[in-house]
């Protein structure tokens, strides 16, 4: 095996062994088209789960996917915390853009970003083109729209490593980079 197989097997089951269990239930998503935002909407369901079926519906065409999330911004963020730390990622940075914007005399939004990452999964990456350092570690985007609606954004991985143009060697790790932050992301988004 080559060692973005290794990498991808065991991400693969760390992720899918974190998500299963008998009190967690697959989910369904319907998306919606918000002033060219792609926006998913989790419901609970028994189909397969949803990130295995909606994430290439749910990416705009400069990559950005964006789903719903049931709790605060903060909720949100400290729920992702969780959930990417158990899975064994390396939490980087936490940021609170509306908490910066206050000492200069601005508001805006609750709007928190994560950074996170695995340095053996990114370092595969950069090894094929170092310029997709620029995109990691990954980071995802929680904030409240106008509405008080919560949000997550994040940049697709496919999309990612199409920008920078890696080749085939890293396929399996880019599939598994974006089977798992979707599914990451819709754990955090949803109470289960």
């Amino acid at each position: 095996m080559i060692p973005s197989a290794k990498l991808t097997s065991a991400w693969l089951l760390t992720v899918s062994a974190f998500l299963t269990g008998p009190a967690i239930a697959a989910q369904s998503a319907s998306l919606h088209e918000d002033n060219g935002v792609s926006r998913v909407q989790f419901l609970r369901s028994t189909s397969l789960p949803a990130h295995e079926r909606e994430r290439e519906k749910n990416v705009t065409e400069n990559g950005l996917i964006t789903v719903a999330s049931e709790f605060s911004v903060a909720e949100t963020i400290n729920r992702l915390t969780t959930i990417v730390e158990a899975a064994g990622f390396t939490v980087f940075a936490r940021i609170d853009h509306a908490a910066n914007a206050a000492p200069v005399g601005m508001e805006l939004r609750p709007t928190q970003l994560l950074m996170f990452g695995n340095p053996k999964g990114g370092t595969l990456l950069m090894q094929d083109q170092q310029t997709i350092g620029l995109d990691l570690p990954l980071r995802v985007l929680a904030w409240e729209d106008a509405s008080g609606h919560v949000w997550i954004s994040y940049d697709d991985p496919v999309w990612i490593a199409n920008r920078h143009g890696l080749g085939s060697r890293s396929d399996a790790t880019v599939t598994a980079m974006a089977t798992g932050l979707t599914a990451l992301v819709s754990k955090a988004a949803v109470a289960r």
